[in-house]
């Protein structure tokens, strides 16, 4: 799956992942990437791929775009298994297709405040889950 991988350092993030365990990590992670990983589906979906960078004929390309979790607790994939999608995302110069990013842009388009408000969530849920409360 053609897909995003995007680190990013926050303080207070790793402040709070300092309070949690070794068994509420594993949920921690799980949660916070799948929810950082639809929000960048969504991004995609909505802002790149509703007309504004790619026409919609058919919406298959909209549509197809998944998370895939199987990566986790490492990393997860945000992308399509459509032929046609590495070639409308890069471009194609043999078939005279020009790029038109739809990926990328939604993932740096996803705002730092977002990301971190998904993983402090994920952090709420599962400390409150163990008993013990958030940062």
């Amino acid at each position: 799956m053609a897909g995003v991988t995007f680190v990013r350092d926050f303080k207070r993030l790793n402040d709070a992942l300092a309070q949690l365990a070794l068994p509420e990590a594993h949920e921690f992670y799980r949660e916070a990437l799948l929810a950082s990983a639809e929000l960048i589906q969504r991004e995609s979906q909505e802002q790149y791929l509703s007309g504004q960078v790619l026409r919609v004929l058919t919406g298959e390309l909209r549509a197809s775009i998944d998370v895939d979790p199987a990566g986790i607790p490492r990393y997860v994939d945000v992308g399509s298994e459509l032929p046609q999608a590495g070639a409308l995302h890069f471009g194609a110069r043999g078939r005279g297709l020009r790029p038109r990013p739809y990926l990328f842009p939604a993932a740096e388009a996803v705002s730092t405040d977002r990301l971190e408000a998904v993983w402090f969530a994920a952090i709420d849920r599962v400390l409150g889950a163990a008993g013990g409360g958030a940062a």
